[in-house]
């Protein structure tokens, strides 16, 4: 699909000039920011944040505020008028482009804040050692960008194989597949986007598991600081079918603040804005590289097909809003997080280089470990 087309869903999407996004949102100073265990000071600054975060024009016209959820990665809390204030507890990094100690995986985060404490949970599931981590990225060069979007046609359901939540020997392991945008400055780093795996998708009020290959959003904030985590399998509520087609925007509104913004037929707006007050993205794009990737995590022999992406558009303030290109792209790699060279087993098809690709990934035919672990 070419850029014609995708502007006839121009509804998805309303632009604006890096100026104005700088001054929709000025930083706020960490002075500012509340005791981190005063949670009545904390809802009133998530509140303000949320209405504030509203405020932005590359909202589509009938974004609510019900539709987004707030992260402060400072304070290490989430916020949203349906799921009201939720503490985020550090967890491993388990993103498949990283290296990561063996054994480390685990499963999604953000519980309940609890007034009396004892509200930080440990990991839901300790898992096997991740064997692999086959991954498609292009990464886009320092040249000012601040917006990425793109469409996704996720795979079918005969398109997924292996993804059942164990390695080749029968032990529970971490096992998925992604698709999603990163964005880099500096030592700051995070990923947003859609994933589907067998493990826990409803952690309240009873775990359940996502047997339908259903897809939901994922994020991960791997700053290289204690304080990484990693949140997944809470939105949409039922999550992403099978071959959904899903419309994915990342921004950089103002210094140390990221938007992102999901949208599917048939579902309701996802909105989502991470602060982080301490060192983050910059406004007028200095030292942002974005990325888009995909992948898997795998303990055995598995495959994700037909990862079909189109009307792949970057933003920087000279060239505007525009297909991705090779002129804007700094690496396209095939990579594994293991380094066992896996070129082989990932096969890009391009329409058009860079704007338009599918992208097959099968994990090689290894045996896992076999380590056991907690089930």
């Amino acid at each position: 699909m070419h850029w014609n087309r995708a502007a006839a869903l121009g509804a998805l999407l309303v632009l604006c000039s890096a100026h104005a996004w700088a001054e929709e949102s000025p930083a706020l100073p960490l002075a500012t920011l509340p005791d981190v265990n005063d949670l009545s000071a904390v809802t009133t600054h998530m509140q303000r944040l949320l209405d504030q975060g509203l405020d932005d024009p590359e909202w589509p016209a009938n974004m609510r505020p019900q539709d987004i959820v707030v992260y402060d990665l400072t304070l290490m809390y989430a916020y949203s008028l349906e799921g009201g204030l939720k503490r985020l507890t550090t967890q491993p990094n388990v993103s498949p482009e990283r290296d990561k100690p063996d054994g480390a995986d685990a499963n999604p985060v953000g519980t309940l804040a609890n007034p009396s404490g004892g509200n930080e949970e440990p990991a839901l599931l300790t898992t096997t050692e991740t064997t692999y981590g086959p991954f498609r990225r292009i990464k886009s060069l320092d040249n000012g960008y601040t917006k990425v979007y793109a469409y996704i046609t996720l795979p079918g359901s005969s398109d997924l194989y292996g993804l059942d939540g164990v390695d080749a020997y029968g032990v529970q392991c971490n096992e998925g597949a992604f698709n999603y945008f990163g964005l880099t400055n500096g030592s700051w780093d995070m990923e947003c986007g859609v994933c589907t795996q067998h493990h826990m998708i409803d952690p309240e009020p009873e775990y359940r598991y996502n047997d339908a290959g259903r897809w939901y959003v994922y994020r991960s904030h791997p700053s290289g600081l204690p304080r990484a985590w990693l949140s997944l399998h809470d939105r949409p509520p039922g999550g992403l079918a099978p071959g959904s087609r899903v419309f994915m925007k990342m921004w950089v509104p103002a210094d140390n603040e990221v938007k992102v913004y999901y949208a599917c037929t048939g579902y309701d707006n996802l909105g989502e804005i991470y602060y982080d007050w301490m060192t983050g993205p910059k406004a007028d794009g200095s030292g942002n590289r974005f990325r888009r990737v995909t992948s898997m995590v795998v303990g055995g022999i598995a495959r994700s097909l037909n990862n079909s992406w189109d009307d792949i558009s970057i933003y920087n303030s000279s060239a505007g809003d525009h297909l991705w290109e090779s002129r804007d792209t700094a690496e396209v790699i095939n990579g594994d997080s293991k380094g066992r060279g896996a070129a082989s087993w990932i096969t890009p098809v391009d329409q058009t280089v860079r704007y338009d690709e599918t992208v097959n990934i099968k994990s090689p035919k290894i045996r896992a470990r076999g380590q056991r672990g907690r089930k």
